[in-house]
């Protein structure tokens, strides 16, 4: 028999409000219908919420995300089945199914205030706060006007239907539903509101002008690319993007290497076995069909590349994507020097023999020349010479460049920027008769919309920083992914259509300009200063917090280093110290948070140089770039840097609770 009503005790009641999810995703559920409680998946978030006396669970929120649904009939016959007080729904996960219309039976969950449907039924479930509906098939916006029953609704998300791809689609769902916080992990209040206003009027305006074709989607039409760096967060989002915009792309080569006793081909598959790949696939089932893997490694002359697979690049590849780098700041320094500086010097050679090169991007960033506080468009002179470096690293012992690091770096902070510095030098130099541009992205964090919003594989820097204070670990202590391929892609076409770089040569065009640089940074359009970053995230944890909260969240700032190690030892370190103790005395093994709290220490200083510093950009080659799009390629290839705000996609982060439940399970484990 179901509970009826509230909790029975103080003990029912704050289970209730704080226990973790129940998780029945990926169970390749057709159809709801009655389930046993002990059929619910604990691995992504530890352990199933504790039960009631009825023997169903405790909690308000519910995971049916990535399984097969085509509707959600006999919801409430499921929701009974597994919840001690099933009208007390807040959070309910649809998305990821097969979902075309929304059923009446969902008002009845009044409490809902997030609902994720990547597509109906739960009018019956007023309570709901959340629903997630994202990559469903609803191609009906009457259906999101039945949400107008949940009067506590303050986050949906629904972007991957079809609905999502109707024009105005963002602002029509704000206006049927204005009690949202969040759509699809964007915030939807405050001043996110007056940007999509601005937004909306600013893209009409430009809507008024006739469609054109792509130039964008033409200049891909039959290339060839070669991308390295393909198994990196950059790299994903770019063969992405390409194939799915480009469809008439012939072939994409992917420079793997063997890795943890993994083949390329293995890799291979499990790199595009991952959300940001579900649109292009639902899209394009054969796209992987397109693509070719070239085994090498970075770290090895000539990239690994055998002699076979280097003259597959002189024959036919058109564009390079140099994406690979190591972007660890506390890498060794020989490890640099060969994946950063030599990779990049041994790709140029090969590229001067390649017969249908029409153009080179090089991945760097912009805190390349950090040693400098405004920076330019323009190449910097380097701390040394890239090949006597070279020559340097290859005649020392391994040891002994360790020993001597710190002085060769002077006053760079890390071996990342200061390898990057002398890439750029070996580019400017070597880099003469190519087609070449240097595209400079600044702190890359989740995507803004393309694949799919708040997107991330990994969980450092700004990422980390975000989803530490959502869970209440870290107490003390931008630019969206997708804008910055998109620069990558126009600057290809860029490079291969400025022709007054061009010189006619009886051997082919040859390029006899220094390359141009695109700064792709959010600065001076968007600038954002630590204090109203940090007023941004916990804004957003206060209003849409995550289940997996360990602490209240609270994140101070503090210039003095010696104030911030006395704060970070009362309000990190003796809890987490103190709580082990507790446990030990109950007979309970130790907690992770002691590891936790040493990695956020590592962390801190690793990040310390970034955070402590400030820097000036000028972007004026990015903002011309984007002003010589026409229509067209501006929808599709979004990099406008004065529309997007940037603290939204960080609030976008701290709300996406996949990726703090991914955070937290690195920390259990």
């Amino acid at each position: 028999m179901t509970t009826q009503g509230e909790p029975s005790d103080a003990k029912e009641t704050k289970e209730l409000d704080t226990a973790k999810p129940a998780d029945f995703s990926f169970k390749k559920l057709k159809q709801l219908t009655a389930f046993d409680v002990e059929q619910a998946r604990a691995t992504r978030i530890g352990r199933t919420p504790e039960k009631g006396q009825n023997h169903r669970f405790l909690t308000k929120a519910v995971w049916i995300n990535n399984n097969k649904l085509t509707n959600v009939a006999n919801l409430d016959v499921f929701l009974n089945s597994i919840l001690e007080y099933p009208e007390k729904l807040g959070w309910l996960d649809l998305s990821f199914n097969y979902i075309t219309h929304l059923d009446p039976i969902l008002l009845k969950y009044t409490a809902l205030k997030i609902i994720y449907l990547h597509g109906p039924i739960l009018l019956k479930y007023t309570a709901l706060k959340i629903i997630y509906l994202h990559g469903n098939k609803l191609d009906n916006f009457d259906e999101i006007k039945l949400l107008q029953g949940f009067p506590n609704l303050r986050s949906l998300t629904l972007h991957g239907n079809p609905i999502s791809d109707i024009g105005s689609y963002r602002m029509s769902v704000l206006n049927t539903l204005p009690q949202l916080v969040n759509l699809d992990f964007t915030p939807a209040s405050r001043i996110s509101n007056t940007v999509l206003i601005y937004v909306h009027i600013k893209m009409s305006a430009e809507s008024l002008v006739p469609n054109s074709k792509s130039e964008i989607q033409e200049f891909y039409n039959e290339k060839t690319v070669f991308v390295s760096g393909a198994s990196g967060f950059l790299g994903k989002l770019l063969i992405e993007k390409l194939l799915r915009t480009c469809k008439g792309l012939k072939r994409i080569y992917i420079l793997l290497r063997e890795k943890k006793g993994k083949t390329p081909e293995d890799r291979f598959k499990e790199i595009f076995d991952i959300p940001a790949f579900e649109k292009l696939k639902s899209d394009q089932p054969n796209f992987l069909s397109k693509i070719s893997i070239l085994g090498g490694d970075l770290v090895l002359p000539n990239l690994g590349l055998s002699e076979s697979h280097q003259e597959i690049l002189k024959e036919e590849v058109n564009c390079i994507f140099h994406a690979g780098a190591t972007v660890r700041f506390d890498e060794k320094l020989l490890t640099a020097a060969y994946i950063n500086v030599r990779c990049v010097r041994d790709l140029l050679r090969i590229a001067k023999d390649m017969k249908q090169l029409q153009s080179f991007v090089h991945i760097s960033t912009a805190y390349a020349n950090c040693t400098h506080p405004h920076i330019d468009e323009a190449f910097y002179e380097p701390p040394m010479a890239g090949n006597k470096f070279l020559e340097l690293v290859e005649l020392l012992d391994e040891r002994v460049l360790d020993e001597i690091t710190p002085t060769l770096l002077q006053n760079y902070p890390n071996t990342y920027a200061f390898t990057k510095s002398l890439a750029e030098g070996i580019v400017k130099h070597e880099s003469k008769g190519l087609p070449l541009v240097v595209v400079r992205p600044s702190i890359v964090i989740s995507t803004y919309h393309d694949p799919t919003p708040g997107w991330v594989d990994n969980i450092y820097g700004t990422t980390l920083t975000v989803q530490l204070v959502a869970l209440g670990v870290l107490r003390t202590f931008h630019l969206p992914a997708d804008l910055v391929v998109n620069t990558i892609i126009l600057a290809a076409w860029e490079a291969a259509n400025n022709n007054n770089n061009v010189v006619a040569n009886g051997n082919g065009p040859k390029y006899s300009a220094v390359p141009q640089i695109y700064n792709v940074v959010s600065r001076p359009q968007n600038p954002i200063t630590w204090g109203k970053f940090r007023d941004l995230v916990l804004g957003s944890c206060s209003e849409t917090p995550t289940s997996l909260l360990v602490w209240h969240p609270t994140f101070h700032i503090h210039s003095n280093y010696y104030v911030h190690n006395l704060i970070a030892l009362f309000a990190q370190k003796f809890p987490a110290y103190l709580i082990n103790i507790l446990r030990r005395c109950v007979g309970k093994k130790p907690s992770k948070f002691i590891h936790a709290i040493r990695r956020v220490d590592k962390y801190y200083d690793i990040c310390r140089f970034a955070t402590l510093n400030e820097w000036s950009f000028n972007n004026t080659n990015t903002q011309n770039l984007w002003r010589k799009l026409n229509t067209t390629d501006k929808e599709m290839y979004n990099c406008d840097l004065e529309l997007v705000a940037f603290c939204i996609n960080i609030l976008m982060m701290a709300n996406t609770s996949y990726f703090v439940a991914n955070l937290y399970m690195q920390f259990e484990e």
